[in-house]
């Protein structure tokens, strides 16, 4: 099998720009770039004192060197020992953790006291600015009937600011 020079050319800049599309983003570019709500933030927030356990765990991201923007989105189900553990607990874990990392945020939409009539799940927002960037945590929590699992959704990114 003969392969032009141009062919070897074209499969390895292919194989280097694959290379450099996943390359990882040295530590100390990544400290400069994300607040610590950004980096710091897990769903092991929830499993404190043992009232959850996460299963079905699923996460995906991305960070875009030309924007400096990253995103996260996380999923999957939490077991909930039953006395006392509810969607409003698990959001002012998460309202806890933000205000403990930046001195500037706004929640958007209410922590709610409970789930009733026809609402079946609860989204909250938290806007925040930290230096030159804004970041945004979305947490959406859908309860099960049986009130022993909670599933959950969240998107979470942060961008430079104009």
């Amino acid at each position: 099998m003969n392969i032009s020079k141009l062919a070897w050319v074209a499969v390895l800049c292919l194989t280097f720009g694959l290379t450099g599309c996943g390359r990882k983003v040295p530590d100390a570019e990544f400290d400069q770039l994300f607040s610590r709500v950004y980096k710091e933030f897990k769903v092991d927030i929830w499993t404190a004192g043992g009232k959850a356990k996460i299963e079905d765990q699923k996460k995906t991201g991305s960070w875009n060197p030309k924007t400096k923007r990253g995103s996260n989105q996380l999923r999957g189900i939490l077991s909930v020992s039953g006395e006392g553990t509810s969607c409003t607990e698990i959001l002012k874990l998460v309202d806890q953790f933000v205000q403990t990392r930046t001195g500037s945020y706004h929640i958007e939409g209410d922590i709610p006291s409970s789930i009733t009539g026809e609402q079946q799940h609860i989204h909250t927002m938290w806007m925040y600015n930290w230096e030159k960037r804004h970041g945004e945590l979305h947490v959406w929590l859908f309860p099960y009937p049986d009130g022993k699992r909670i599933a959950f959704a969240v998107y979470h990114y942060e961008t430079k600011r104009s």
